[in-house]
């Protein structure tokens, strides 16, 4: 299954260069593991991936902008 998800071109660059774990800390950034788990299991997968994405309910600006400048300092460093 693909999954597409929309956004600015700043936005899904960050998402292209970031790894799966540090996506996750963005879009899960208020749900610890047990909350993660309790969600789960009162929602079917589909919902929780529209929650999370889509939605952006368990989203953080913060955790964003700091990925978004770890990416471009990175960028910057690999272009030097």
């Amino acid at each position: 299954m693909k999954c597409y998800l929309t956004g600015t071109e700043e936005e899904v660059v960050v998402m292209e260069k970031s790894t799966n774990a540090l996506t996750n800390n963005i879009y899960e950034y208020f749900l610890d593991n047990a909350k993660a788990k309790e969600v789960l299991l009162k929602e079917d997968l589909s919902t929780f991936v529209a929650n999370k994405y889509k939605d952006k309910k368990y989203f953080s600006e913060i955790a964003y902008y700091e990925q978004t400048i770890m990416v471009t300092i990175r960028a910057n460093a690999s272009s030097s």
